[in-house]
């Protein structure tokens, strides 16, 4: 799916389900594969605890309506799809990676600038294969890294080879 189209896929389960219901299995399985996984703070979201059920619910300060996961251990945990679909939070993310990978090595040899026009050029190495968080980054203590070392070993020679 695009993310439009899993935009409005979003935005009609969060608008047309009933509040404090859970989802069913195939909205609630497309949420926490699809979507959910997405969110950079999503694994501390879970906090290594199975997610029970998905429901909507009114945010208790703002009132209004979001996503909420129940979890096995009873807490109940708002999580925002747009987070998990906003892309240039993505790209800010991949950025922090790339930049946890050369900078102790290399503190002074390009501009911020000149490294977010190099990430991007790197970015449009993977053709049409999108890195994504959750699957190719995590996030820990709000720092982004990359989970592979193919991915890492990938940037660092490119980083070299345009430098």
């Amino acid at each position: 799916m695009t993310r439009k189209e899993n935009l409005e896929k979003c935005k009609k389960l969060l608008y047309e389900s009933i509040v404090n219901t859970p989802l069913s299995k195939e909205d609630s399985d497309y949420l926490l594969n699809q979507i959910f996984p997405l969110h950079k703070r999503w694994e501390e979201k879970r906090s290594g605890k199975l997610v029970k059920y998905v429901i909507v619910r009114n945010h208790p300060l703002y009132q209004n309506r979001c996503f909420a996961l129940l979890l096995d251990n009873g807490d109940v945990v708002d999580i925002s799809f747009l987070e998990c679909i906003n892309r240039p939070r993505l790209v800010k993310d991949i950025e922090e990676a790339c930049k946890s990978e050369v900078l102790q090595e290399d503190n002074d040899s390009i501009t911020g600038k000149e490294f977010k026009n190099l990430v991007s050029k790197w970015i449009k190495t993977f053709d049409n294969e999108e890195l994504t968080v959750g699957k190719d980054l995590v996030t820990v203590d709000g720092k982004s890294s990359f989970k592979s070392e193919i991915i890492r070993d990938n940037f660092k020679k490119y980083y070299e080879e345009n430098v």
